[in-house]
């Protein structure tokens, strides 16, 4: 068959081919192609397998590195831990983007986390940065989040234990490990953590990048009907029947904030 354009291939490949000129061949030419996978996502490449290596499609926007790990997140919603060092004279801020990434995807046996390393980031570019998906404790974390950029609002902080310690919300609890020595760690009420959903000994954990207490809602200002007790969320939406979580109870013209 005689080819006069590039043609695609979808593994490694030994081409091999000959000229031929006034019904004479040349001798056999013989090349092996290596299989270089192009992905759209960063769940195209998981999908793909374990030690696969290729490039996935940006933009990707970085959202926050330290100890070696580089927080992202792909075009399509994607979160990605990319692990090692930065190119040298490349400052990462939360909106840095790539046009694309190029790496071995694995999971780390000891922690389960899966990440990119060996990897190629590629031209660089200035992006919104990415705010933190809003979380409940109630719902849990499974390994499944591992690497998304979360915020829990309006939570406790206890029984810390070295660096790890739990995120209370009424009777739900879920752990945090302080992987990045956030400042601020201390047990006390009414704070709002944003972090990343981080794996230790192969379990998710919450670790912080940001504790801060909670601002206030203003529901002070709503009244009820005398003896009425009229609940609210700490977003400020009316929940008809609280249960499970901490909210703000207006009666007699007073706002209190209780826990069920």
């Amino acid at each position: 068959m005689k080819y006069n354009v590039p043609f695609d291939i979808t593994a490694d490949t030994t081409v091999k081919a000959i000229a031929i000129k006034d019904g004479e061949s040349s001798n056999v030419a013989t090349f092996k192609a290596v299989y270089f996978p192009i992905f759209n996502s960063y769940a195209e490449m998981v999908a793909a397998g374990v030690n696969t290596t290729g490039r996935v499609n940006g933009p990707i926007t970085s959202i926050y590195y330290k100890n070696k790990n580089l927080y992202t997140k792909d075009s399509q919603g994607n979160y990605m831990d990319i692990y090692g060092n930065l190119p040298s004279g490349l400052t990462i801020e939360n909106g840095t983007t790539f046009s694309y990434v190029e790496g071995t995807y694995i999971v780390y046996e000891v922690s389960g986390l899966p990440e990119l390393t060996d990897y190629t980031l590629g031209e660089v570019s200035d992006g919104a940065a990415v705010q933190p998906e809003v979380k409940s404790v109630a719902a849990g974390i499974t390994a499944a989040d591992a690497s998304a950029y979360v915020k829990y609002s309006n939570v406790e902080i206890a029984d810390i234990n070295g660096k790890e310690f739990a995120i209370k919300d009424g009777d739900n609890t879920i752990e945090g490990y302080d992987t990045f020595s956030c400042s601020g760690l201390a047990a006390k009420t009414n704070v709002d953590i944003t972090g990343f959903v981080v794996m230790r000994d192969k379990t998710p954990r919450i670790a912080p990048i940001l504790i801060e207490a909670t601002t206030e809602t203003g529901i002070d200002g709503i009244e009820a009907e005398d003896g009425e007790a009229v609940y609210f969320n700490l977003q400020g939406v009316r929940v008809e029947n609280p249960e499970n979580g901490i909210f703000i109870r207006v009666q007699n013209g007073k706002a209190v904030k209780i826990m069920k």
